[in-house]
């Protein structure tokens, strides 16, 4: 979350620089929105009777790039082009944030699959079966739900967010980071 919304205003402090154009309060508040906006299946998730149990499940609304990228570009190209650029920026990034940290992955190349892939870090929960840390996972669909139950934390946000954690600090990093940035500027 902390990470999403640092990306999102790096993203929008990059992109007025890209396009010579002032850094405005609505493009900043556009970049933070555009880099949690598919998380809104995260509310949707728990409004549909999901749990932490399950959360993992939380990602098979909206977290299709192929899919939510262009459409959502595609949209806004008919407003402005920076505010195109922003969202697709800041939907890749989120993206890939949910690709490498914490979770199950995203559905890279869904629709021709429904495999979620993952690169690099893999959170390992405390008190768990630890598996094997790769540079990239593959996880098949119809295997998610097992593999979540076996290695899985359903305290993830308390283990992750409210304890120290590396990448809790990371995200928060990164989120001190581009608030200076921004106030640097102003």
């Amino acid at each position: 979350m902390f990470l999403d919304f640092g990306l999102g205003i790096l993203s929008a402090v990059f992109l007025s620089r890209i396009f010579n154009m002032p850094l405005t309060p609505e493009f900043i508040w556009g970049g933070i929105l555009f880099s949690v906006l598919m998380d809104a299946d995260f509310f949707i998730h728990f409004l549909r009777g999901g749990n932490n149990k399950n959360v993992h499940k939380h990602r098979e609304i909206l977290h299709y790039p192929l899919i939510y990228i262009p459409i959502g570009t595609i949209i806004l190209s008919f407003y402005d082009f920076s505010w195109t650029m922003l969202f697709a920026l800041c939907s890749f990034l989120h993206f890939v944030h949910d690709s490498i940290g914490i979770g199950w992955g995203v559905r890279w190349l869904y629709p021709f699959t429904k495999n979620q892939y993952t690169f690099f870090y893999r959170y390992q929960p405390p008190h768990r079966e630890k598996f094997p840390l790769l540079w990239m996972h593959i996880w098949k669909h119809d295997e998610i739900d097992a593999l979540a139950e076996k290695y899985g934390d359903p305290d993830w946000f308390k283990n992750i967010y409210l304890r120290l954690h590396p990448y809790g600090l990371f995200e928060l990093l990164v989120f001190v980071l581009a608030v200076i940035v921004l106030l640097l500027l102003i």
